[in-house]
């Protein structure tokens, strides 16, 4: 054996030595690459927080109006799993919500939402700026604490106030509180987003159940979301759906609302007895129902057979938006791209996504992954013909899941 290795080239043994350390080199390189990128990111946000604790100081609401703006968008600020030094920034957000300026609040809201913390001292923060006069600020502030889920459990007391003394249009009914400029729009989506964070809490909202089924009645523009969440949220305290499902079918079959269709898909088989409108509803003139009876009905009754030619119908919808979410459907429901990918192409040639931001298209193409790959072109010139409607950072990571 020692002469068979004698006679071994030694030049191929040097060469595999030299491959050897070359390979450990490699891995010590990159082992230090991927140390030093967390170590950078600590830097920076320990900079962008510094930064930002300077110009709250002054007294000048415009200088604070833009650091605040500045530090909402900075890339730094993502959430705690992907940067665990954006923490530092929670105790000088929450002070920050009770600025004078609104627009300082408002962006201390959403910076708090990026960071992903759902610690008690943000959930009581956020509980407390449901009752902003700007209602831009509370309809952000009601909105992270229903993406919270349970943890937001400490703002349910806060939430079902918010519905006791809050108009459709957003202004106070109780006498001796600020009185603000009504506004529907804004108010209804104040009112859905408390309703929902109620609904996502769970079991733990259950004092919220007498506000919940006063809503039951709601009229008025934003009445029919207001009864099929309010149905929905009941059905999450509770973990029943006999008060709730004739809540939901109502709203389905008279007013063909996409809401209740996509709500009773959620509920899966406990909305069992909703097949027949379910069915009914794949007749809409509404593409958006439509596409969540289509989407519900399986998920409501396994014998039922998934409609893809409703869904893919809708590819070709002249409303954008619905040809987006139809692609949506089609690759979470079946994961083939060979309708999905062209569709999306597209929308991005034509640079015309609707109300769909173009971050969406982007991102569900990335999802899809290698079969997207016919998009790289479409997605690099994003860039160049809209670079303010997606980041460098999406489109780099959308193009790495596509070209791996």
């Amino acid at each position: 054996m020692l002469r068979s290795f004698a006679r071994h080239d030694v030049r191929n043994l040097a060469m595999s030595s030299c491959a050897a350390v070359v390979f450990i080199l490699t891995a010590v390189l990159s082992d230090a690459q991927a140390q030093q990128q967390p170590q950078d990111l600590t830097v920076e946000t320990q900079k962008a927080v510094a930064k930002l604790v300077e110009a709250l100081k002054s007294e000048n609401g415009e200088v604070r109006r833009r650091a605040m703006q500045s530090f909402q968008y900075d890339p730094v600020v993502k959430p705690e799993t992907e940067n665990p030094a954006i923490r530092s920034a929670v105790p000088v957000l929450i002070p920050a919500l009770k600025d004078e300026n609104w627009s300082v609040r408002f962006s201390a809201v959403w910076a708090l939402r990026k960071t992903g913390s759902v610690s008690r001292e943000v959930v009581e923060a956020l509980s407390e700026r449901v009752r902003d006069t700007d209602l831009n600020t509370a309809v952000a502030a009601a909105t992270g604490l229903k993406l919270m889920g349970p943890p937001a459990a400490p703002a349910v007391p806060a939430l079902i106030q918010s519905l006791k003394e809050r108009n459709e249009d957003g202004t106070f009914a109780v006498p001796g509180l600020p009185e603000i400029r009504a506004n529907r729009s804004s108010g209804g989506a104040l009112r859905r987003a408390v309703i929902e964070a109620l609904g996502n809490v769970g079991p733990a909202a259950k004092e919220a159940l007498p506000e919940l089924r006063k809503r039951l009645d709601d009229q008025g523009v934003s009445g029919m979301g207001n009864r099929a969440f309010s149905a929905k949220a009941i059905w999450q305290i509770t973990g029943k759906a006999d008060e709730s499902l004739p809540v939901l079918i109502a709203a389905l079959e008279k007013d063909q609302s996409a809401y209740a269709a996509e709500i009773l898909g959620t509920m899966g088989p406990d909305a069992k007895s909703a097949a027949p409108a379910l069915r009914k509803a794949l007749e809409s003139e509404i593409s958006s129902t439509r596409l969540h009876a289509a989407v519900a009905l399986p998920k409501v009754d396994a014998k039922e057979e998934l409609r893809l030619s409703v869904i893919t119908e809708i590819l070709q919808d002249k409303n954008l938006g619905m040809r987006f979410y139809a692609c949506e459907a089609l690759w979470n429901l079946t994961g083939n791209p060979s309708q999905v990918v062209p569709t999306l192409i597209t929308m991005l040639n034509e640079g015309k996504q609707g109300t769909v931001p173009v971050s969406l298209v982007i991102r569900l193409l990335g999802e899809i992954g290698p079969p997207a790959k016919a998009a790289v072109p479409a997605i690099k010139d994003i860039l160049i013909r809209q670079p303010s409607s997606v980041s460098d950072a999406e489109v780099q990571k959308a193009l790495s899941r596509i070209e791996r």
